[in-house]
């Protein structure tokens, strides 16, 4: 298991309607895929808080829909 040390953010485009990764540590915007391809991180969960909600934003940030859901599954002895 990976427990990141790394955070990012997400800002609403209202040109585009829709939310676009932005990660000011590494000067990029609209790469969500990078942290999976380029650093090799396997996530189980990727979560956004805002000031009123919690939401699991997963999807965004992993390429194989399949191995992501294993991996939610997955326990580990204690």
């Amino acid at each position: 298991m990976d427990n990141l040390d790394h955070v990012w953010v997400e800002i609403w485009a209202d040109e585009l309607q829709r939310w676009i990764h932005c990660d000011p540590c590494e000067n990029v915007m609209d790469t969500p895929l990078m942290y999976e391809n380029g650093w090799n991180k396997k996530y189980s969960y990727v979560i956004a808080f805002a000031k009123d909600h919690v939401v699991d934003v997963t999807w965004r940030y992993t390429f194989d829909r399949k191995l992501t859901t294993k991996r939610r599954t997955q326990c580990r002895p204690a």
